[in-house]
């Protein structure tokens, strides 16, 4: 209750100042004092908030929902962190009881909001500054662990998003990711990533970018694959799509 957010980073503190620990982890990879959060220094020793940033910031009196952290617009950590969150909750979100505050989404993220159901009336975009929440739930997806031990819940989210599959077009169950696609990774690709592909082609795989697709084809993609091949990255975060839990 009364929490205030900085949706920057994801993170959650009391009134009093108390982190929430969970969300404050993507934080705390870069700046280990937290004096990377506005409003935050050091004083004898320790790291103090000055609560006169919080003046004129946006109060939220409904309950809402914080699933987004730092690495939000990753797309791994995007499904992972952010959409595991939001599934667990979907049916309140869907229903108007609860409402998800976020930093400004981008469109390939609306797309899989859209894709959940998510209403867009459910979507309270605030900026990276800070908002107060009367009611606010703070998953423990915000920690990332989910990307290095994936739970239940992770189980849930892709039950949801298999049932929302649609067909890519031709099937192959042998697929390349290719880093020579339009998105935001497109720029982090291999120097002989040609050559390796055409390597690949003659073994039977197909080159493919994700990112070009809509995500229920993404889902439908990764599916129906049998073996799936490419740097690591998040674009293997739909690769459980192919086991049948």
């Amino acid at each position: 209750n009364d929490a205030i957010l900085w949706l920057m980073d994801g993170v959650a503190m009391t009134t009093s100042g108390m982190l929430i620990n969970e969300s404050a982890f993507t934080l705390l990879e870069k700046s280990p004092d937290l004096t990377a959060m506005p409003g935050t220094k050091r004083r004898r020793e320790r790291t103090v908030f000055h609560r006169r940033c919080l003046q004129d910031v946006l109060i939220i009196d409904e309950p809402v929902l914080m699933p987004a952290n730092g690495w939000n617009r990753a797309f791994g950590h995007w499904i992972y962190d952010t959409l595991t969150a939001i599934v667990t909750f979907i049916e309140p979100i869907r229903s108007g009881k609860l409402r998800v505050v976020m930093p400004a989404a981008t469109p390939w993220q609306r797309s899989w909001l859209a894709l959940l159901g998510v209403p867009e009336n459910a979507i309270i975009e605030g900026g990276y500054g800070y908002v107060k929440a009367r009611h606010a739930i703070i998953p423990s997806t915000l920690s990332i662990q989910n990307v290095r031990y994936p739970g239940p819940h992770t189980v849930e989210l892709i039950d949801a998003l298999r049932s929302r599959a649609q067909s890519p077009g031709t099937a192959n169950p042998y697929l390349y990711l290719s880093r020579l696609g339009r998105g935001e990774a497109s720029h982090r690709t291999l120097v002989n990533e040609a050559t390796l592909g055409a390597a690949l082609e003659k073994l039977g795989y197909v080159a493919v970018a994700p990112e070009t697709l809509t995500p229920a084809e993404q889902i439908g993609l990764f599916a129906q694959a049998r073996v799936i091949l490419g740097p690591v990255g998040s674009a293997f975060a739909l690769s459980l799509s192919l086991i049948h839990i």
